[in-house]
Formats: structure tokens, C-alpha cells, sequence
């Protein structure tokens, strides 16, 4: 295990107080000169420090875990405790062999891990990583890394209310435990051997700090508990602390009443290494048992990689430890790479900020979606991301602070508030009722979504209703077996109406993916009225008014199981009145797949550099479509044609990043041109006319170009945008002759704005870019787009409906029809059934008529005539009429293409889709 220890530290001005007080200065300056901020810095590597994930017996290590998480619930702490113990015994002995052999190299163990498969070492500088996946049982060699640390008002009916709530003294958290993840804290004020008085019980002189741990690697003298920078007690203070001080400087914090743990994840240096941090999480399980901590706070950065052992594990707590950990959104909002430095955090709650009692979005709070994961709304809910908080080393002062990191333990004092008055919620269920509490600030933030603000902003006083008033009902679903569960309500036309239901990532190990449930909402008449039906989001939420008074339906359907038949996922619905103040966003479903034509998909160009055939590059970029103003220069080596005959290239495609599943429509206007140059791509020169070496270049597009968006993740062999050329360019580099791409966007429809999307790219020494930025400065960076190189006839492809936006009665939204034939004529269909048409069962199969793979998925009652362009493309707006009666009608759609040499019926078919319009 780590070591652990309470001891008092030195009082002076640290490294790490340095970076703090700077930062506060960034995120001001951040707020008046945009992005002139320089960029973020990325997690730093700690030299020498790795985690090896091993082997592991991972179905017996999933039954001790589910046994941990039964006797957790039933209150049963000898019972618990054999069973950590068991996990313990288990880690031990499958690490055996691994920790023999790292004795026998000479290097350092820094930690063990027994929620997941982990260890942590120091080596040697003169040791490679490939000797350590070498080493018996290592599957994964991963670097560790450094972390970062990312109120009178808060209280207020301005913003939570939780003043309102807390004249009830039954919410003041008193029986709960908090942990606090962070930099220690005041726990020797000056030397007197009594915690900051932040920390006393009301109305006594005894404190509330049941335990404080100093966490250092296997045999290093652990850093006193005790703050280091000041950044622990700021944070403790908002979520435990009583008023301290003379108001107005002081207030009490939220779960007043709660006692307290402290992890010091800091080094005496200032460094929190990632996997201090995760130990810390660990050894929340065993306070768990101790002192009935029942909520964990960690405003430090963290991975975005659910895969993580990091993130792996505090998944396992939340779960198996009914534990539910509340983490900082960041505060790297202006920065391309937003949430590259924050938790993933799949089983609690992330949480961002806002800045203003105008519920405005703060620009420095980090955003979504997260790398690696597009389609996951995150973060979850937002919180104010500034106000006073206690000064660890000055009971009569307080320190103001910015960010992400004060908006956390907001939340995670609302949720010891709430699992002290109820001692029986579980972490799914506060967590269900937190986010069914939300305010809904989209109004106050028209140009944001909620991958900015999640579902809203916290309200202490609306959690706490919600808890008093709602019907909270759990279940639980099961592969095989059991895939959905019905809830009846009688409701009243008219009323609003409000369901959340939460669910956990019940078997993390090192998978990406989890289990996916949807929510659903029907009428008397049994016909859909409303559904909330995200893809990555370990919750949904619906906002209602129902048409008829009556009885209607609540279904909860698991869409996606990854939890073995023996395994249950249990989830928690509340429903109840509405006080969000929200609109239910509209629902948009993919059903069943097209047949084949003519179109020409970009997977079937010539894909460069030729490593992203097969796989993502392992960089993204704005430039030069989405960002403002730009140039770009890129060249395209001889070497990456490989031995392909002369063509002429017509198009060139690209794609979205794999972190992207939403991006808008746009319009740019450029000018691109294509030659040729003697120089690789490392040798270009910082001069756009120098590099174009081997004659004049040719302008093979000028004008304006579509980008439609989108609505769902990227795929390697997905191209949504595809740019046709006015002058079709003939490619036929011999060796040193290498093809030279420039375009120069000069403004878009966004008011020269970047907007959202990012392109794929790709990361090499041996591959260059050079870009301007507003026409002024030249910037060089080892980066390349990755494009796909089209001639004519590459065929075939499935025609694709697409959606962006969201339909609302009185609003429109856009389908984007990808991949068809070029200048062709279509016809987009629209029906209200996918099940019958006219007394036929539908889906139709149009095999027996020609159409080989081709269905009707829809009753056809209405249809669109459109022209495809040039590029297989098209957008086709749909408005509805602003009448309220609209909402929850549901229309399906299909596209029909004309293409004569597709098959013998000469038409191709996208697959249907299903949209269940909100309001």
C-alpha cells in the first residue's frame, strides 16, 4: 500500500502557490484578450515513471468487487472489509511475478493497485519502455503524469439556494463523510494542533476532520496532510465549512455538518503525480468503511480516457464503493484541446462553470465532447466558478478564487446534504436527483450547447424539492433476460412534467464501452410522446407536457449491454413535476440500412499519409476551414503516392476528428490551389511563394464552399466533407517532385469566427504544415491534414441521412443527404409509421423488384424533391409550423436517389431514420 501520514509541514510560499496565484492571473487576462492566451500546457510526464497495467483474472475480480458493493449497501463493515481484503490478497498474487521481476531489473515499485490491474514504477533513465513490456504479464505501458490543480454567493437564492435549504438543520451533511482529493488541508493552523476553524463543529469547539493523509509512493517518507498551497482548504471550505469569519467575507459552506477526510496528493515539490491521485481514490474504499464516506471531491486534473487506470478506477469506486466522486470540468476552455486534462469520470459528475448571476458560461471552463469519446455529452452539470473561500494559513481572511475548481465542491456538498438526510441513496440515485434539479441556462447561453453547460446549473434548493415531492424508483435491467422496465403515471394535459433516470458503469475493467440505456415516454394512446436516447451519457433526461390527461407509460430500454448475462444494471428514475425551465431537445434515430449506389465515398480515394487508412491520425485541427482567417500550405510527399499510376483528381475529402459527433453548417470562402515543389514536407520554407518551386500553381477552386454538419461520431472510413475542383488537376509526381497544397480561407458565414468542426491530422517529424493566422502571423508546426485524394469512379457507397440541429415546433432543423450519386435528382420521403403502410408491413424489401438490399422504412405520405451536388451532397431544411401540439410527434424519413446503374430498379436507398420532435 502507500504510504500514508499526519505530520505538520513548513509555512512558506510554494511552487506551487506560484502556479496558482499565476493562473488566476491567465484565466483574468483569458477573459479580456481571448484567444491570445497561449495554450495549455499538456499533462507533463514525470521522468521515469510508468504504469504497467497486467494481466488479470478479470471475471473473479468482477465477482469480489459486486460482493464489496452488497455488503457496502447492507452496512456491513466486516463484511466489506473481507472483501477489500480478498481484492487485496487477489492483486498480490497475480502481481507476484511482475514485482519479482522489477526487484530483479532494480526498479523502484512506486504503487499497487487492487482496483484494477496496475502498478506504478520508477525506473532508471537508461531503461526503455519496450524493456517494460517485457516484463511478465505487462499488457499496456502507459507514462505518469503530473497534475494540476484546475464563495459567500454560492449559498445564495442568486444561485443554489442551499441558504434556503439549510434552515432546515436537518441538511447540514451530518453523518455523511466527504473525501477531499487535493493539496491537503489546514489541518495545524499556525501550529496550534487544531484544524482551521473552517473545519469546527457548529455550535463546539471540536473539529470534523476525521482523518488526513499524506500520500507518497511504497517506502518514500509521505508530505505532511497539511495544505501545501492553500488550493485543499479553499475547496473543503465550500463544500463542509462553517462560517468562519466576520460576514460578509464568510458564509457557511454546504454540507456544513459533514466530517471531513483529507488525501494530500502533492508532493513536497508541488507535483500531484497521476498516480498519487488514483491511490487516493483507492483508499476512499477503505474510509468508506470507516467513517461513512459517501461523496469524494477531486478538483485536480485528470485523463479523459475512460481506459485509464486512473479513471478505471475511480469508476470502480463510484460504483462498487457507492461512492459518488464529483471532479472539476478544468478550466482550459480556450484552448483547442479542451477537456485533454480532465477526468472522464463516467460514474459521477463532472462539473464546469459559469461566471455571472446572468448564468452565462464561463470561457475558461473546459468543454466538451471529451477526446476520444464524441458523442459523450460532457460536462455533466455547471456550477458558479467563483466567490471567497477560507485562507488556509489566515483564519481571518479569505481567498478569492476562479474556476472549475470551486464549482466541484458545490456539488459535492449539495450530494453529502443529500446522503446524510437519507442514508439509504445510493451514488446513482444522488446523482439522478442532482441532475433532475438542474436550472436549464440555455437561454442565457444561445451560442453554446450543452456540450458547455451538460443538462445546467446546480440548484441546491430544486435537488432538495425533487428528493421531498418526486417518486424516486429503482430497477434493474439484465442481458437476456430482462431489457426494459415500465413505469405508470396518471398525468394531467398541459403539466409539466420531468424524468431522469441515472445509471452506472457497472463493469469498468479496461473497456471504452458500457452499457446504454434510453428513456422513453408514451401516451394513453401508447404512441411515443418523448425520448432521450444518448449514445455515451450514463444518463437520460426527459421534459414534458403531455397532450392528454391519463395514463401514461415510462420505459427505461437498454439499447447496448456490455454487462455479462449474471450481471445486473441497476438505474434510478425520478419523476415528477418540472422546475428545470427546460425544453426537451428532439430525438433523432438511425433505423436499418440502405442498399448500394453510385456515390463516391472519399475510404475509397487515395488515403495520405498512408497510415490514416486504417486509423485516426493522432492530432486534429481547425485549420484552415474552421478556424478564422487562414492559410495553409501542405505538401504531399512522392513517397506517400507509393506506385500509383497518374490520375486526375476531381475532389479531395476530409474527416472529422474521432472526438467529434456534433458540428454545425457553414459556409467558407477560398481560394485553393495545387502545384508542385522539390522540398519535403520537414524542409518547407516560412513563405508561402518560396515553397511553390516547380512553376506556378494552379487555382482549382475559388468561391464558396458547403460544410454540412453533423450529428453522430466520426469513422475512419466516414468522409462528411468532400470539395469538388472547378479545374480538375492532373497528378503525376515523378521522384523529387512532391505535390504542394495552399488554401487560403478568407472568412465564412459564422462571422469569421472558428466554429466546430476539427479535421483529422496527422503528427510526424517527417511531415510539416505552415499556416496564417488573420493574415499576420506565420506559424510552423510538424502537422498535416489527412485528405483523401479522389478521381472520378469510385463507387460504390450507401447513400447517408444525416441531421444537425434540433427539431422543436417553431424552429427547423437540416438533414444532410452524404454519399449519393453526383448531380443526381432524389426525393427525401417522410411517413409517421415504420411498421405499416396501407395494410403492408413495413420494412418493404424492393429485392423481387430489382432493388437487391433495398427497404422502405416508411409509410409515404409526403416527400421532398432535392438535387444532389456535385459532391453526392445536399442540404434540405424542415421547419415546423410554432404550435405546441407538435411536440412529440414522430416522423420518419428516407431518402430515395435516382441512380439508373445502381441495380435493375435503378434507385439506391439511405437506411430510415426516426425523429420524435421536442418542445
Amino acid at each position: 500500500m502507500a504510504s500514508l501520514a499526519r505530520s505538520t509541514p513548513g509555512n512558506r510560499l510554494s511552487a506551487w502557490s506560484r502556479w496558482a496565484i499565476a493562473g488566476l492571473g491567465v484565466l483574468s487576462a483569458a477573459r479580456l484578450v481571448g484567444q491570445q492566451v497561449e495554450p495549455a500546457p499538456t499533462p507533463a510526464p514525470i521522468p521515469g515513471a510508468y504504469w504497467l497495467r497486467h494481466a488479470t483474472d478479470a471475471q473473479s475480480h468482477l465477482e469480489l468487487l459486486t460482493t464489496l458493493r452488497a455488503r457496502i449497501l447492507a452496512n456491513d463493515r466486516a463484511g466489506a472489509e473481507a472483501a477489500v481484503a480478498e481484492l487485496q490478497s487477489k492483486a498480490a498474487r497475480e502481481q507476484a511475478p511482475l514485482l519479482a521481476a522489477l526487484r530483479a531489473a532494480a526498479i523502484e515499485v512506486r504503487f499497487t493497485f487492487w482496483l484494477t490491474n496496475a502498478i506504478s514504477v520508477q525506473a532508471p533513465a537508461s531503461l526503455d519502455q519496450d524493456t517494460l513490456r517485457h516484463l511478465p504479464t505487462v499488457a499496456e505501458v502507459l507514462p505518469v503524469q503530473a497534475a494540476e490543480p484546475h464563495i459567500r454567493e454560492i449559498t445564495g437564492d442568486r444561485f443554489t439556494n442551499a441558504d434556503l435549504v439549510q434552515q432546515d438543520v436537518r441538511y447540514s451533511g451530518s453523518g455523511c463523510g466527504v473525501a477531499l482529493i487535493d493539496s491537503g488541508v489546514a489541518r495545524n493552523m499556525l501550529g496550534t494542533g487544531q484544524p482551521h476553524r473552517v473545519f469546527r463543529r457548529r455550535g463546539t469547539t471540536g473539529h470534523r476532520l476525521a482523518a488526513a493523509y499524506g500520500v507518497a509512493p511504497i517506502g518514500r517518507i509521505p508530505p505532511p496532510p497539511d495544505d501545501y498551497d492553500g488550493h485543499g482548504t479553499a475547496v473543503a471550505s465550500v463544500a463542509v465549512g462553517v462560517n468562519w469569519s466576520v460576514p460578509p467575507l464568510s458564509d457557511d459552506g454546504f454540507a456544513y455538518g459533514a466530517d471531513l477526510v483529507s488525501y494530500r496528493v502533492v508532493d513536497q515539490t508541488g507535483i500531484a503525480p497521476d498516480d498519487s491521485i488514483t491511490t487516493a481514490f483507492q483508499n476512499v474504499v477503505l474510509d468508506r468503511i470507516r467513517f461513512a464516506v459517501r461523496v469524494a471531491n477531486c478538483s485536480l486534473v485528470g485523463h479523459p480516457d475512460a481506459t485509464h487506470p486512473q479513471q478505471v478506477v475511480l469508476d470502480t469506486l463510484g460504483y462498487f464503493a457507492d461512492v459518488l466522486v464529483v471532479t472539476s470540468a478544468g478550466n482550459d476552455g480556450f484552448y483547442p484541446h479542451s477537456g485533454a486534462r480532465s477526468h472522464s469520470n463516467c460514474s459521477g459528475l463532472a462539473v464546469g462553470a459559469i461566471w455571472n448571476d446572468q448564468r452565462q458560461i464561463d470561457a475558461s471552463s473546459s468543454w466538451g465532447p471529451l477526446p476520444t469519446d464524441g458523442e459523450r455529452f460532457w460536462p455533466d452539470l455547471v456550477a458558479l466558478g467563483q466567490g471567497q473561500a477560507a485562507k488556509h494559513d489566515d483564519e481571518n481572511l479569505v481567498r478569492f478564487i476562479l474556476g472549475t475548481s470551486i464549482s466541484a465542491p458545490q456539488v459535492a456538498g449539495t450530494a453529502a446534504m443529500l446522503r446524510a438526510i437519507d442514508p439509504t441513496l445510493t451514488a446513482i440515485d444522488t446523482k439522478a436527483l442532482i441532475l433532475h434539479g438542474v436550472e436549464d441556462i440555455a437561454a442565457a447561453n444561445p451560442l453554446y450547447t450543452r456540450f458547455r453547460y451538460g443538462l445546467g446549473m446546480l440548484r441546491t434548493d430544486l435537488v432538495v424539492e425533487g428528493l421531498q415531492r418526486d417518486r424516486l424508483l429503482r430497477g434493474n435491467l439484465r442481458q437476456g433476460s430482462v431489457t426494459q422496465a415500465d413505469y405508470t403515471f396518471d398525468l394531467i394535459a398541459g403539466r409539466r412534467y420531468a424524468a431522469t433516470m441515472c445509471f452506472a458503469r457497472t463493469d469498468p475493467a479496461n473497456q471504452a464501452n458500457w452499457d446504454n440505456l434510453d428513456l422513453y415516454v408514451y401516451g394513453p394512446d401508447a404512441r411515443l410522446r418523448a425520448a432521450s436516447e444518448t449514445a455515451r451519457n450514463l444518463y437520460e433526461k426527459i421534459v414534458f407536457v403531455p397532450r392528454q390527461t391519463g395514463r401514461h407509460r415510462i420505459s427505461v430500454v437498454s439499447r447496448n449491454f456490455t454487462s455479462a448475462a449474471n450481471i445486473d444494471v441497476p438505474f434510478t428514475l425520478i419523476f415528477g413535476d418540472d422546475r428545470s425551465g427546460a425544453v426537451q431537445k428532439g430525438s433523432f434515430l438511425s433505423m436499418g440500412t440502405g442498399c448500394l449506389g453510385r456515390g463516391e465515398p472519399g475510404a475509397n480515394g487515395m488515403i495520405i499519409p498512408p497510415a490514416a487508412r486504417t486509423q485516426f491520425g493522432n492530432d486534429n485541427t481547425r485549420v484552415p476551414f474552421a478556424e478564422e482567417p487562414s492559410r495553409l500550405q501542405q505538401v504531399i510527399e512522392h513517397a506517400w503516392l507509393g506506385t500509383a499510376t497518374p490520375f486526375t483528381m476531381r475532389r479531395f475529402a476530409l474527416r472529422r476528428d474521432n472526438n467529434e459527433a456534433n458540428t454545425q453548417n457553414a459556409q467558407v470562402d477560398v481560394d485553393i490551389d495545387l502545384g508542385f515543389t522539390t522540398f519535403a514536407a520537414s524542409q518547407m520554407q516560412v513563405s508561402f511563394t518560396g515553397n511553390a518551386n516547380l512553376g506556378a500553381m494552379t487555382r482549382v477552386r475559388s468561391g464558396r464552399i458547403d460544410f454540412p454538419g453533423a450529428n453522430r461520431g466520426s469513422e475512419v472510413a466516414r468522409w462528411d466533407y468532400v470539395i469538388s475542383l472547378d479545374v480538375p488537376f492532373h497528378v503525376n509526381t515523378a521522384p523529387g517532385r512532391n505535390l504542394l497544397l495552399d488554401i487560403n480561407t478568407r472568412g465564412n458565414d459564422q462571422g469569421n469566427q472558428p466554429f466546430n468542426v476539427w479535421f483529422d491530422a496527422v503528427t510526424d517529424i517527417s511531415v510539416g504544415r505552415v499556416y496564417k493566422f488573420a493574415q499576420t502571423n506565420i506559424v510552423f508546426e510538424p502537422s498535416a491534414l489527412v485528405l483523401s485524394l479522389m478521381p472520378d469512379n469510385l463507387w460504390p457507397a450507401i447513400p447517408l441521412v444525416d441531421y444537425v440541429g434540433d427539431v422543436q415546433p417553431g424552429q427547423s432543423m437540416t438533414f444532410v443527404v452524404r454519399e449519393a450519386l453526383p448531380d443526381s435528382a432524389a426525393v427525401m420521403v417522410y411517413g409517421l409509421s415504420r411498421t405499416e403502410w396501407n395494410g403492408i408491413a413495413l420494412p418493404i424489401d424492393l429485392t423481387p423488384w430489382g432493388g437487391a438490399g433495398c427497404r422502405l422504412y416508411t409509410d409515404w405520405f409526403v416527400q421532398t424533391p432535392l438535387f444532389v451536388d456535385s459532391v453526392g451532397q445536399r442540404r434540405l431544411q424542415l421547419s415546423l409550423p410554432a404550435s405546441a401540439v407538435l411536440s412529440g410527434t414522430v416522423l420518419h424519413s428516407q431518402v430515395i436517389v435516382a441512380d439508373r446503374n445502381a441495380n435493375p430498379l435503378g434507385i439506391a436507398v439511405s437506411g430510415g431514420t426516426r425523429i420524435v420532435v421536442g418542445g
